[in-house]
């Protein structure tokens, strides 16, 4: 079920729309993956309006997304999110798959790059 806040699922699971990152639908269902990279799979054989409903609202959290090359190993996506109840948007790190998002050297680079981006967008 799908509320303006979040997407329920059957077994009760609460998925916030500023905490998706992706959903991918296929002939059974959906696949949700969530900011953190935690993965809830969905049978759904008759999905009805739902993946429209989901692309719109998650689509509609989004305030900026932009990918920066931290160095040779890769990147980071910074996106900023509108968060219910919250008057100005949360921003998350979206590190490259490999990259050590604990990494202190990789973070303060992120860190930098989110400035950056900040001051460029007047987020």
């Amino acid at each position: 079920m799908a509320t303006t806040h979040a997407l329920h699922l059957p077994d009760g699971q609460r998925l916030p729309w500023h905490l998706m990152d992706k959903a991918v639908w296929d002939e059974e269902g959906v696949t949700v993956t969530m900011t953190d990279g935690v993965s809830h799979r969905v049978l759904l054989p008759e999905p009805g309006l739902l993946p429209e409903t989901v692309r719109e609202r998650v689509t509609a959290s989004i305030v900026a997304s932009r990918r920066v090359q931290l160095d040779a190993r890769g990147g980071v996506r910074l996106v900023a999110r509108r968060v219910p109840g919250y008057d100005t948007p949360r921003w998350e790190f979206i590190f490259d798959p490999g990259l050590d998002s604990s990494d202190p050297g990789l973070r303060a680079l992120a860190e930098q790059a989110l400035e950056e981006v900040r001051r460029s967008l007047g987020v």
